[in-house]
């Protein structure tokens, strides 16, 4: 304009420059607004923010706190007091049995305090009412930040609808989880078997939680089942006792009797082999061209099967060498 200031004076120059005003002052209003709405939001996520971590930390405080209260909580009845009109014969005769039963519990270790509550099932609660905390705490936070509940039933309506395909499994996860805990196939504790479609999986059971299984396998890795995957388990600690056959071959020469004698005294002093719910027997499996063939079966506590077949095979192949009986072999030819 200061170079050619006929410029002003043109209609089309006028033009152009009112638009451009315009621009820039509507331009201007946005970036108010925005900066305003920004503003107002700032506190609010913030806020929102703030109840999410906060109650996050105390979701899992108190949950820690009634799961511990759960698996400690002391169920047994407590003793009536006696009357006190009982008889001097009769004081006497508890003092002496009180003092015995006290020399006895000392002399022997009290066993360990078995928990009132089954673990399975508080586990299992504690982790429904955390994920329901959760997202009781989830719809606080988005009502803070503006965002009714209603409009957030609406969205995740939508969501879970759009997702569905994907959401199948975390369904199945849950109606898996309730019939495990129902029908308890197994629980906390519990070694079990689970068949998988490419495989098996052995493990003692860690937790029992609403989507998944968790197991500490036998190499002492802690491994993660969806529990939708979970159809045919073996329970191998449900009834306290476990099965084990030992396989021996002797040879022909050697006495059936004598051989079978041997096997069953040994059994008979090893502390691992129980005489319940069946004693030690000596089965002949088979003649092959190698020699006679033996199962010693034996029953062992459940905690012990995994270890019971080597160390029966040990001891009964030291107590054949101590009586002199020998073991099949392959001649040579």
């Amino acid at each position: 304009l200061a170079q050619d200031p006929q410029r002003a004076e043109d209609p089309h120059f006028k033009m152009w420059e009112s638009i451009r005003n315009f621009a820039h002052s509507k331009q201007a209003v946005v970036i108010e607004h925005g900066a305003e709405a920004l503003l107002a939001f700032l506190p609010k996520a913030a806020l929102a923010m703030l109840v999410v971590i906060v109650g996050m930390a105390i979701i899992g405080c108190v949950t820690r706190k009634i799961q511990y209260r759960l698996e400690n909580l002391d169920t047994s009845v407590p003793e009536v007091p006696k009357s006190n009109f009982s008889c001097a014969a009769e004081e006497s005769e508890e003092s002496e049995s009180e003092t015995a039963l006290m020399d006895k519990e000392a002399a022997e270790p009290a066993p360990p305090k078995e928990p009132s509550l089954d673990p399975t099932i508080v586990r299992f609660a504690i982790s429904l009412l955390r994920a329901c905390m959760k997202i009781y705490l989830i719809m606080m936070a988005a009502g803070i930040v503006g965002i009714s509940s209603s409009s957030f039933i609406a969205i995740f309506s939508i969501f879970s609808l759009s997702v569905g395909l994907s959401l199948q499994d975390l369904m199945r996860d849950v109606a898996n989880g309730l019939r495990l805990i129902m029908l308890r196939p197994y629980r906390v504790g519990d070694h079990i078997r689970i068949e998988l479609e490419d495989g098996k999986l052995i493990g003692k059971v860690l937790d029992v939680a609403i989507f998944q299984t968790t197991m500490l396998m036998e190499d002492n890795k802690t491994i993660i089942i969806p529990n939708h995957v979970i159809s045919i388990v073996t329970n191998e600690t449900r009834h306290g006792a476990s099965r084990n056959d030992v396989v021996l071959r002797v040879d022909y020469a050697e006495n059936l009797r004598t051989v079978k004698d041997t096997l069953l005294s040994m059994a008979d002093k090893d502390p691992m082999i129980l005489k319940q719910p069946e004693v030690p027997k000596v089965l002949v499996s088979d003649f092959s061209e190698v020699g006679m063939e033996l199962i010693l079966r034996v029953w062992v506590r459940a905690e012990d099967r995994l270890a019971a077949p080597y160390h029966v095979r040990l001891q009964a192949k030291e107590a054949l060498d101590k009586a002199g009986i020998k073991m099949a072999h392959l001649s040579e030819a």
